[in-house]
């Protein structure tokens, strides 16, 4: 929904891959939840996978009048006499009405203005790895198993992105090895994917955090997306969340004089949505205990 009022939705369509089901499964494959995504869904959007890099060069094709400036960091952005003194990591200096930090769980940005709130470590570690699909996984597909969660999403006929979880204990040093052994007792449509990994796939692991969403508005300074309120992906509402609140924050200063009044509206829009998402995920994150 977000994607279309900005008028990107057309060209994040021609590159992604539409996703038509979403199937829930029990660690030895049996179906818990089989859903249509149109149906939950369609008034929503079309429920679209594709790599990320995908939506950030539709995002950047469609940026006609905005310079964007890359290979530099923001270092410091002080407040003086109203306005927001931006130090650059080239050594350069800039003067803003509003600084936006849209820096991600561990922003920068953040950290400047509203220094000691760093993200809180969840119970949970993680694997993230692009496999070919030779299994022909044609769904959303999640298998869940006690205290486990084994996730794959299909990018396009070739390619599947695979999400799986285990408590922070049972991640030893987060190998490859390590993945098979926790979910060597999943099964099919899943379990025999994991199985065939080599050692020499190469994933992203991480530990899970959050930062629990608050007041991150000040004279001239706003957090959005994950800087403001990075959660459990339990929902996979991080995206989402941060384009709508892109969108949101937009609205409030066209429809605003005042920076400052635009920075209360947009904070009383958003809380009520994002603490709402981040009650869900602990809530989701809670069956993970529960018997397979």
């Amino acid at each position: 929904r977000a994607l279309a009022m900005l008028g990107v939705l057309g060209d994040v369509f021609d590159v992604a891959f539409p996703i038509e089901a979403q199937r829930i499964l029990t660690s030895r494959g049996v179906v818990i939840n089989d859903v249509a995504t149109q149906t939950v869904w369609g008034d929503c959007g079309p429920c679209l996978a594709l790599p990320r890099h995908k939506l950030i060069d539709a995002l950047q094709a469609s940026i006609s009048t905005t310079k964007v400036s890359y290979g530099i960091s923001v270092t410091a952005a002080r407040l003086r006499d109203g306005i927001r003194e931006v130090h650059f990591s080239d050594g350069s200096i800039d003067k803003y009405d509003l600084v936006i930090g849209a820096d991600g769980i561990r922003s920068a940005v953040r950290e400047f203005g509203f220094g000691g709130r760093t993200p809180r470590p969840l119970s949970m570690s993680c694997w993230r790895l692009v496999v070919e699909n030779h299994n022909q996984v044609d769904a959303w597909t999640a298998m869940l198993g006690k205290g486990r969660t084994l996730l794959a999403i299909p990018l396009s006929r070739s390619e599947l992105y695979i999400y799986a979880d285990c408590p922070v204990e049972q991640f030893g040093d987060g190998s490859i090895g390590v993945l098979r052994a926790r979910f060597a007792d999943f099964g099919d449509p899943l379990g025999s994917i994991i199985a065939a990994l080599d050692d020499k796939v190469t994933a992203h692991t991480a530990r899970l955090e959050e930062i629990p969403a608050g007041r991150f508005i000040d004279q001239g300074l706003v957090l959005v997306g994950d800087a403001a309120h990075a959660s459990s992906p339990s929902m996979a509402q991080g995206a989402a969340m941060a384009l709508e609140d892109a969108i949101v924050l937009a609205a409030c200063l066209a429809q605003n004089g005042q920076v400052a009044q635009a920075l209360e509206e947009f904070y009383k829009r958003r809380k009520g949505r994002v603490e709402w998402v981040q009650q869900q995920c602990h809530a989701r994150d809670k069956l993970r205990g529960a018997a397979d």
